[in-house]
C-alpha cells in the first residue's frame, strides 16, 4: 500500500511541475510551442469565462463553455510536452483535408438551402 501512495504522489509532483512549466516558470517567448500558447491562452479565457458565467451571471450554458475551454486547455498543454514540433504546413494540410471532407459530405446529401438556427 505505500508504494501506491508514494507512486500517486510521485505522479501528482510530476504533474504538477509539468503543468507549471507551461503556467509561467517556463518559456512562453517566441519560440514557444503553439499548443503551450493555444492551451495558456484557453486556460486563462477559460478560467475567466467559467467563473463569471457560474458565479456572477448564473449561466449554465457559458459556465459549460468555459469549463470546455479549461478541458481544451489541459489537453493542449498535454500535448505540448508529449508532441514534437510540427511544421505549420501540416496543421494547414490537416485543415484542408477536413474541409474537403465536410464539403463532400454536404455536397452528398444535397443540401440546398441555407441554415436557419433559433
Amino acid at each position: 500500500m505505500a508504494t501506491t501512495g508514494t507512486t500517486t504522489a510521485a505522479l501528482e509532483r510530476s504533474a504538477i511541475a509539468g503543468l507549471s512549466g507551461h503556467l509561467g516558470g517556463g518559456d512562453l517567448g517566441r519560440n514557444a510551442n503553439p499548443y503551450s500558447w493555444a492551451g495558456f491562452s484557453l486556460l486563462v479565457a477559460g478560467g475567466l469565462i467559467l467563473a463569471s458565467a457560474y458565479l456572477v451571471f448564473a449561466l449554465t450554458w457559458l459556465a459549460a463553455l468555459g469549463l470546455a475551454m479549461l478541458i481544451l486547455s489541459l489537453i493542449l498543454l498535454a500535448l505540448a510536452r508529449s508532441l514534437p514540433s510540427l511544421p505549420p504546413e501540416f496543421g494547414r494540410l490537416l485543415l484542408e483535408a477536413g474541409v474537403d471532407n465536410i464539403a463532400a459530405i454536404v455536397e452528398e446529401l444535397g443540401i440546398r438551402e441555407k441554415a436557419v438556427y433559433l
